[in-house]
């Protein structure tokens, strides 16, 4: 050195390649605190052909580091990293020489900067930074992939040649027309998640990688979907069951769900569970669960049991007619028939059928309405003829045989209704011709054990169309809307002393049409099922108990609106007869109490 060269220009250019030598290794290695790291060398670039370039590479001094990794990254921008680059893993080493001939991640006439890297469990370690012109690479190809049948969310495995892969690259792999989620790359492999979007049975996978477009032949197959199990195991129509299984579609509408034949809604859904809820269609009992996605099924391998208070019966075999059925409930005995057609029947749960019994006695035609109430003994049927007189009927179910008694004595009415209370029959409250009130509100008792008719106190409510009668407890009531009050509820008729008391306002009832009532006197309650407003699919139903004098409700049904019900009761169990718009359709149901609704 020059003696005559200032001292303080020397110490000037000693601190700077002290700076310099600084900031190598700080850009140099990757690191979270200071420690003993191997030396990483990156070689020249040689053999630069347009089949790619040989990358060269040195490790010393490794000092106990295990080299977890190593190889190469390369990018068009300085200082290429793992997280940002082209890169050829070669795996784990020992430290010394290595090299790799690289085919892909090349456009020709491009310049890139490479590095030679180290991975331990510390940090990534680079070496210096080389950089040439590429004259090209060769394309990617498609080899093969495996599985060849899988279930969407699976993993793919695509093998080939030359795949030039970063780190950020996104959608490069599609099946069909949905790209897939990337999970793992290399020279020869991809790894990728079949794309919950999938809505074939069939897949072909793409590849759009480095500006080449490639297809693989053969196809990608789903397989059906499969049941492992499913909870709750029972229940009904408000039990959410989840059946647990694999192959299930994330999307609800490529999913099947069906308890014999009826199907049900998908609540939710994905891979491994999905979710329902029984319907009243499903009938009670013991049922396999179908699966279908995408169309494939599977059966359930276990039964569902289906236990709701409202079960489907088999529809009557008499054909229901506007204003021409009728029922008894005799007893334990449930009786029921159309005056039109003559039929009548005895329904016998045990066993779901219906046995017929002696037919009515007279034509319908001749008639203008029927009415029907029973006792623990018999069954009584009265019918208006055109003429304007009232005929009684009485079943026995003894000796299956009918007998005509004292015609009622009373003043013709619409929508006349009452009820019974011991063997004596109780009726007469309705409306006039025309809808006026020209008398006092009749009300008149048959007394059985004399074959004749009384008349009663009258009705102090005057005229009421549309009222509905029912007994409970040796007790009778009318239901319904009471015009001259302003009132719907219910009204109490004391036999012992000839008396009536309003006994309940029900506003919720208030614009309910009563032929859209039914009402059942089980033993434990008294449930009025009515529809419900503004909902042409459901029925809410509400327990009465005159002890409490008190409305509670119970719960709602999905069943459709109807009318002309008919009903009939054995203990705590209802059954319901609906008629849809007059003369559409018929159907027959059960209702349990004893079985919550929820």
């Amino acid at each position: 050195m020059d003696k005559k060269f200032p001292y303080f220009l020397r110490y000037r250019q000693f601190i700077n390649g002290v700076f310099l030598l600084a900031m190598v290794l700080l850009f140099s290695c990757e690191r979270e605190e200071n420690y003993a790291h191997p030396l990483v060398h990156t070689g020249e670039v040689t053999e630069i052909t347009g089949d790619g370039a040989v990358f060269y590479g040195d490790i010393t001094r490794l000092d106990d580091q295990e080299i977890l990794d190593h190889g190469f990254v390369w990018n068009t921008q300085s200082s290429p990293t793992v997280n940002n680059s082209f890169k050829r893993s070669i795996g784990p080493t020992e430290g010394g020489s290595f090299n790799a001939k690289v085919h892909a991640g090349f456009e020709e006439g491009t310049e890139y900067f490479m590095r030679a890297y180290a991975v331990t469990n510390q940090a990534v370690v680079y070496g210096r930074q080389v950089s040439f012109i590429s004259k090209g690479g060769l394309p990617p190809e498609i080899l093969d992939f495996s599985p060849k049948e899988a279930w969407i969310g699976d993993t793919v495995i695509v093998s080939g040649r030359h795949f030039p892969v970063r780190p950020g690259d996104q959608h490069f792999v599609r099946f069909n027309l949905h790209n897939a989620k990337i999970v793992q790359t290399s020279d020869e492999t991809i790894k990728a998640i079949i794309p919950e979007e999938l809505d074939s049975l069939k897949a072909r996978i793409h590849l759009n990688i480095f500006n080449s477009a490639l297809s693989f032949d053969d196809y990608l197959s789903i397989l059906p979907p499969r049941i492992d199990n499913f909870l709750p195991e029972k229940g009904g129509n408000h039990t959410t069951v989840s059946i647990y299984g694999d192959g299930f579609h994330s999307n609800n509408k490529f999913n099947k769900i069906f308890i014999d034949s009826v199907e049900l809604e998908v609540i939710s859904s994905n891979r491994n569970r999905i979710q329902f809820k029984p319907v009243l269609e499903v009938p009670h009992g013991k049922h396999l669960i179908r699966v279908e996605t995408l169309g494939q099924s599977t059966i359930s391998q276990g039964y569902f049991e289906k236990t709701e208070p409202w079960k489907r019966l088999e529809t009557p075999p008499f054909e229901p007619v506007h204003l021409k059925s009728f029922s008894f409930t005799i007893g334990d005995r449930v009786f029921a028939g159309n005056a039109k057609t003559f039929e009548f029947y005895e329904y016998i749960p045990a066993v779901n059928v219906w046995t017929r019994r002696k037919d009515v006695p007279f034509n319908y035609e001749i008639a203008s309405y029927v009415f029907s109430s029973s006792t623990d003994e018999i069954g009584y049927l009265l019918i208006r003829l055109l003429s304007g007189t009232v005929r009684l009927y009485m079943y026995s179910p003894e000796d299956d045989n009918w007998t005509r008694l004292s015609n009622y004595e009373g003043v013709h009415k619409y929508g006349v209704h009452g009820f019974t209370v011991g063997n004596d029959l109780y009726f007469g409250v309705g409306s006039y011709p025309g809808g006026t009130t020209p008398g006092p509100a009749e009300f008149w008792k048959f007394e059985y054990a004399e074959n004749t008719w009384i008349r009663l106190a009258d009705f102090p409510f005057l005229e009421s169309w549309g009222l509905k009668g029912f007994t409970y407890q040796d007790t009778g009531y009318f239901l319904g809307r009471f015009p001259t009050i302003e009132k719907y509820g219910i009204v109490r008729y004391n036999h012992h002393d000839d008396t009536w008391e309003f006994l309940l306002e029900i506003n919720e009832f208030y614009a309910l049409w009563t032929p859209h009532l039914a009402i059942l006197t089980l033993n434990e309650s008294i449930v009025f099922m009515v529809q419900e407003s503004g909902n042409h699919r459901n029925h809410e139903l509400y327990g009465f108990s005159p002890g409490s004098n008190q409305l509670d409700f119970i719960g709602s049904v999905a069943l459709r609106h109807g009318r002309d019900f008919f009903t009939m009761q054995r203990g705590n169990v209802g059954y319901i007869g609906i008629l849809y718009n007059i003369y559409d359709s018929f159907d027959f149901w059960q209702y349990d109490h004893d079985i919550p609704m929820k």
